[in-house]
């Protein structure tokens, strides 16, 4: 009888991970993408070096207002 569970345990995530694949099946809306680990560098660190630079004014923003709340003219 537990051999009978487990299988039917076996066959629904089976069944489950089938559904799943169906899902995730590239669509018009959004294409499959392929990269290399190169590729993916590469576009990690201009990603980084984007929200370095979307950081630092608002760094500097806050920076002044701590300044500026102490009553230093900056």
């Amino acid at each position: 009888m537990a051999n009978d569970q487990e299988m039917s345990g076996w066959t629904d995530l089976l069944h489950s991970s089938t559904e799943l694949l169906e899902q995730a099946a590239p669509s018009a809306q959004f294409p499959p993408l392929q990269r290399n680990l190169d590729q993916l560098e590469t576009l990690s660190k201009k990603l980084k070096a984007k929200t370095q630079k979307a950081k630092a004014p608002s760094q500097s923003t806050a920076a002044t207002r701590l300044l500026a709340r102490e009553g230093i003219n900056a």
